[in-house]
Parts: structure tokens; sequence; C-alpha cells
């Protein structure tokens, strides 16, 4: 894909219109380009961290000591270099707990049915790169 940029840099068509379009997307590709390295090199530091939240936490199975409003977050978690995760729940009743892969926890702790949503901290983390 580069040498398809660099190939095309500076070449203008006969049309005003598509050579601002394609500038666009020639500037869109690189800022893409620009955001994944910078979420690998998140991921290569070691760490990523997360928030799960949950539209739908059923009463008859959960009271309120063991969950929260659905726009507040259940738990927060972070994934390590070697794919441990350790996740810290922030309902009343609080615990941590480790698990062996992202797959594992989230095999009991996912919940779907619940209205699951896992919240990646990407956004917040590029402020220090």
């Amino acid at each position: 894909m580069s040498d398809i940029l660099e190939r095309t840099r500076g070449l203008q068509c006969c049309d005003p219109l598509i050579d601002g379009y394609v500038e666009e997307l020639r500037t869109e590709i690189e800022r893409l380009r620009a955001e994944n390295k910078q979420l690998c090199e998140l991921v290569m530091r070691g760490k990523r961290t997360f928030t799960m939240y949950r539209e739908n936490v059923p009463d008859a199975t959960h009271n309120q000591n063991q969950k929260n409003p659905p726009d507040q977050p259940q738990f927060e978690g972070v994934v390590f270099s070697d794919g441990t995760v350790a996740i810290r729940w922030l309902t009343t009743k609080r615990s941590t707990s480790v698990w062996d892969s992202m797959d594992d926890m989230l095999a009991i702790h996912g919940h779907p049915e619940y209205g699951s949503k896992l919240v990646w901290h990407e956004e917040v983390t590029r402020a220090a790169l």
C-alpha cells in the first residue's frame, strides 16, 4: 500500500474534484497508519486496559451489591504482555481476580445476555506517547 501511495504522490488528473478526493484518501490512509503504529506500540509496551459495562443485569440474580447502574462500569481490567488478565470489580462489594487469558475471563464474565460492552482505553493512553 505504501508503494502505491508513493507512486501516486503528486499525480493529478484533469478533474480538481477527483484530485481533492484522492488527496483526502491519501491523508486518511496516512492517519490510520500512524494510529495503527501507536496501537502496536501500546501493545508492545506490555499492557492494555479496559472497562466492562453491562446494560441488562437481571434483578432476579444480582442484588445491589453485585451490580452497578447501566451507565456505570461493572469492572475494569488489564491485559498483560503474556496474556494474563486481571480485573477489579467496581460494584459495592469489590474484588479482584486474575485469569490466564482474556478468553478465559470472558467465558465466565462476558455475559452477552447482559448487554455487556467492553471498552478499550487506547484513546486515554495515547496522550502519553
